[in-house]
């Protein structure tokens, strides 16, 4: 009986781990590490020691960054959304929400996030204007006209990512520009990509690019806004 006992603990010990290890990799895990850099200085400024406050809008469970480093990082996240805020003498206080996605890997990513910061009171949340329409000549917000999300942002970009040319594309030769529609965040951040012209076969990849790419933030009268614009990419088979 106890052998029998014993033989069953075994058991129900290795099951353990069988579905311990694989309720783990359902659930993937990253990094997160933030770059932070002054808003509006002629070169890119390095901003170290902020204070940076981290929470997760699903639990609120926070955590405060353990040093104060020049990149600030935060260990084991899950997917889902969150909210940082940023305290820095001399500067705006800065707090946004947003995605995190931890892409499922053999080892643990680390997702970088750039986060700019206005000079100005401590005390005062940064606050952001709307949205600017690349193309469009006034700066009233009202001459913001729709026509002008179809101007290029290629140029803009502080790191375009280069798409990859699907298999099935390649097999039948699918080629051109693929316009991608997108909406770039107070920081640079592509938060929306929509093809909205260009080979089928090759608008899921062109999307995939522009969400990786990066632009420097647009100030409108001394206030950050988000744009919208064109990314296009050229296929050539």
């Amino acid at each position: 009986m106890i052998n029998k006992l014993s033989k069953f603990g075994l058991l129900f010990f290795l099951l353990g781990i069988f579905f311990g290890n694989d309720s783990n990799a359902q659930t993937p895990v990253c990094n997160l590490q933030f770059d932070i850099f002054e808003l509006n200085s002629e070169k890119a400024k390095v901003i170290d020691k902020a204070e940076v406050v981290l929470t997760d809008l699903a639990t609120n469970k926070t955590n405060k960054s353990l040093v104060f480093t020049e990149k600030p990082t935060f260990n084991n996240l899950t997917s889902g959304k969150y909210k940082v805020e940023i305290i820095k003498n001399g500067y705006q206080r800065r707090i946004k929400e947003f995605e995190l996605d931890c892409k499922s890997s053999v080892e643990i990513l680390t997702i970088s996030k750039v986060l700019y910061l206005q000079k100005g009171n401590v005390k005062e949340v940064t606050k952001f204007r709307g949205t600017k329409y690349i193309g469009e000549a006034k700066v009233d917000d009202a001459q913001y006209k729709s026509k002008s999300e179809d101007a290029p942002v290629n140029s803009n970009a502080t790191n375009l990512a280069i798409p990859t040319y699907p298999a099935a594309a390649r097999a039948v030769r699918a080629s051109g520009a693929v316009n991608v529609q997108v909406k770039i965040d107070e920081d640079g951040e592509v938060v929306i990509a929509n093809a909205v012209s260009g080979h089928p076969l090759l608008r899921q990849a062109a999307e995939k690019a522009a969400k990786e790419s990066r632009f420097l933030p647009t100030t409108l009268a001394g206030q950050i806004v988000t744009v919208t614009g064109i990314i296009v990419y050229n296929f050539v088979p």
